[in-house]
């Protein structure tokens, strides 16, 4: 069995982690968590500061995960080795779901199913 090289070291990998979920969400969901606070910006920097820190513990529980587990598909053999290759075919199945948005045209030929679930 060949053994995974690593890519990137801590600074590359935080550094994407960084950008991944801060990057977009910030600019797009502010006005939303704004709008749902009332317009109260000390209740608004509490919910990005408990957000924030949900991610933190979140990316703290991938990077065990993925010292632990070194194979190439992420969130499905995470979940593969805690609970069984099922509930792996079924979070791949719905992570294929959620990123091409469309259950009814899940066929061999769909080109999200040809580049693999993960």
């Amino acid at each position: 069995m060949k053994t995974l090289k690593e890519k990137y070291g801590f600074f590359v990998a935080t550094s994407m982690g960084v950008g991944i979920v801060i990057g977009s969400g910030v600019f797009f969901k502010a006005d939303d968590v704004l709008i749902a606070t009332g317009g109260r910006l000390g209740l608004t920097i509490l919910a990005w500061l408990i957000g924030g820190a949900i991610m933190v513990v979140s990316a703290y529980t991938f990077s065990i995960a993925a010292r632990r587990i070194s194979k190439s598909n992420g969130l499905v053999d995470y979940i593969e080795a805690g609970y069984g290759k099922n509930a792996g075919f079924y979070t791949g199945f719905f992570q294929k779901g959620r990123r091409c948005h469309n259950y009814s045209t899940i066929t061999v030929d769909d080109p999200c199913m040809q580049r693999g679930f993960g």
